[in-house]
């Protein structure tokens, strides 16, 4: 009675159409499980529910957030960030294509030059004074890695050596104490190959800086006037190219006086303008390099020339005082030694017979003379 008492009052309250209606399935519940949800709403209720559902982006834009699942694949951003993103890739590509084209018309200048350069079509500028020390620092480079290499040849025949004489000092001083009827002996050459190997050691160290330090000069300070030389080529090169084209659009203007041909004029001066001024700096910088080569190369080498030098004489004169300090105390010590004062051996006795039998007379009979005096 209620619900048609509230029909006659002239629905003042209307009733609920198939937009507002929301069908909760919580009665059909089913192990646990809810059923799913039947809802007939709005368009717009449904957008302004799937926006509220959607954690908001950091950069305030439109981008949605990336897939958790195990779904993978490019994201495609929509917005003011995906219009930033599509003109930046743009911008790239432009530049990449730009950048490619330049190198390639350089390039096609740079070999159209050499070979018309090679096939006498094109002259090309030449400083005489400047080549010629670039091609003596060439040369000097090269010599400096064949010293190098020959040095660690000796080097490397000094240290086998060195090793050798080593393990002979270890095993004379080994014989030393096994034979005690010549510890005299194998000591005394044990002593004297271990002073001259570490005479050696000090001339290997000394070889060893010299190949160092010469190796530095030839790798790093020369090759980096001869990576200038090679730029100062290139530019060489584009600056004839530029001149070469000038000339050309010249000769043709003078005869063709057109707009166009002025206009081709007027771009290539621009250019070999610019290939002009890079071309004049980069002969100074190379002529102020090679200055400060020869001096910092004359001075290093002349100082390690000497250090090595040094090294060998002292490695020569050491091992010669070494050899006679030795060989003096080896001769008292044997003064001294009692197998001195036995009779020679039989091997002594036969060699001395085999000396006198194949002696002359006359010697024979000098040297009774002397024994009898």
């Amino acid at each position: 009675m209620a619900d048609e008492v509230n029909g006659l009052n002239g629905g003042e309250e209307e009733a609920p159409t198939l937009e507002t209606v929301d069908l909760d399935s919580s009665a059909l519940e089913s192990d646990g499980g809810r059923a799913p949800v039947l809802s007939f709403q709005r368009e717009e209720e449904e957008e302004e529910d799937s926006d509220q559902d959607e954690p908001p982006s950091k950069g305030g834009g439109g981008a949605p957030t990336a897939p958790t699942g195990g779904a993978t694949g490019p994201v495609f951003v929509s917005g003011p960030e995906g219009t930033r993103q599509h003109k930046k890739q743009t911008r790239s590509i432009s530049e990449t294509t730009s950048s490619i084209k330049d190198w390639s018309i350089t390039h096609m200048k740079m070999t159209r030059q050499v070979l018309s350069e090679q096939f006498g079509r094109a002259t090309r500028t030449v400083d005489p004074d400047l080549e010629a020390r670039v091609a003596a620092i060439r040369d000097t480079q090269k010599k400096y890695n064949n010293l190098t290499s020959l040095m660690g040849q000796l080097r490397f025949h000094m240290e086998s050596f060195l090793n050798t004489q080593t393990s002979l000092a270890e095993h004379f001083g080994f014989l030393s104490v096994r034979c005690p009827e010549l510890h005299t002996e194998f000591t005394f050459n044990s002593i004297t190959q271990k002073r001259l190997a570490h005479n050696g050691k000090k001339l290997l160290a000394a070889m060893n800086y010299f190949i160092a330090n010469v190796y530095t000069v030839s790798s790093k300070a020369i090759e980096d006037t001869l990576t200038t030389a090679k730029s100062y080529e290139s530019v060489r090169l584009l600056h004839d190219a530029y001149r070469t084209d000038l000339e050309a659009a010249q000769k043709v203007a003078s005869v063709n006086q057109s707009a166009s041909a002025a206009a081709k004029v007027t771009a290539l001066q621009e250019q070999y303008d610019k290939h002009r001024v890079r071309y004049d700096q980069l002969r100074k910088d190379l002529d102020i390099k090679l200055k400060l080569l020869d001096e910092n190369r004359l001075k290093v080498m002349q100082k390690h020339l000497v250090l090595l030098n040094n090294g060998f004489a002292a490695y020569f004169s050491g091992s010669n005082e070494t050899m006679e300090n030795i060989m003096e105390e080896f001769r008292e010590r044997l003064r001294d030694n009692v197998f001195t004062n036995d009779p020679p051996a039989w091997l002594e006795e036969l060699s001395e017979s085999q000396q006198e039998s194949a002696e002359p007379d006359s010697s024979k009979a000098t040297r009774r003379q002397l024994n009898s005096t």
